[in-house]
């Protein structure tokens, strides 16, 4: 019963998110639009988040996609849900971004891991499991925080985003071969940087 009133729901709302983006495509309706932005700014912040580390760039970086998004909704298919062609045009915008500043990226790395292991954690069921966990979280950070910026875009884009070798390496305007050697090479830097720290964490692997 659970189950059937979930999908019920889910076919409600994709249903209405469906009847507004129509609305935008035909007669770009602003309204409509605002309701698409409230439905799924979260979703943009977030994948804006895990590549710019920053949260006023992320906002900004979100807005941009809600814009380009509004004015090539035309070039919106409807192949896939609404949510996930915003989603790309949202880190697209982010990489741009971030290969325009050339800085350090995910300062707030730990953001990402948290939501990645935050299941983990709940299932942890004494204290020192719980530090010993905090305390992986805070290494593997502290790495992938000093990881040069082409190592750890590819590595959150791969690992953690879940796209496909060649979706980083149109978004990157890299070839997939180059994907795949950062990806290899970052991902060994990172065991380098935690051999040696806590037991479990020199077992770490992307």
């Amino acid at each position: 019963m659970e189950e059937r009133k979930q999908d019920i729901l889910e076919e409600a709302s994709a249903n209405y998110e469906k009847g507004l983006v129509q609305k935008v495509k035909r007669s770009k309706d602003r309204e409509a639009f605002h309701a698409l932005v409230k439905l799924h700014s979260g979703l943009a912040f977030s994948a804006a988040f895990r590549i710019l580390g920053n949260r006023e760039d992320a906002l900004e970086a979100a807005q941009d996609a809600f814009v380009k998004s509004f004015t090539k909704i035309r070039q919106y298919r409807g192949e896939v849900p609404f949510k996930y062609w915003l989603r790309k045009i949202t880190v697209n915008t982010s990489l741009n971004r971030l290969r325009s500043r050339k800085s350090d990226c995910l300062s707030n790395a730990g953001e990402i891991l948290d939501d990645v292991s935050q299941d983990k954690r709940k299932l942890t069921s004494g204290p020192e499991e719980l530090v010993e966990a905090h305390e992986r979280d805070r290494q593997v950070r502290n790495a992938l925080m000093r990881l040069d910026d082409p190592f750890r875009t590819v590595i959150v884009l791969r690992d953690i985003e879940g796209y496909k070798y060649e979706e980083i390496a149109r978004m990157s305007g890299v070839s997939v071969g180059t994907v795949k050697s950062r990806i290899s090479r970052g991902r060994q830097e990172l065991r380098q940087m935690l051999a040696g720290k806590q037991p479990g964490v020199k077992e770490y692997e992307l």
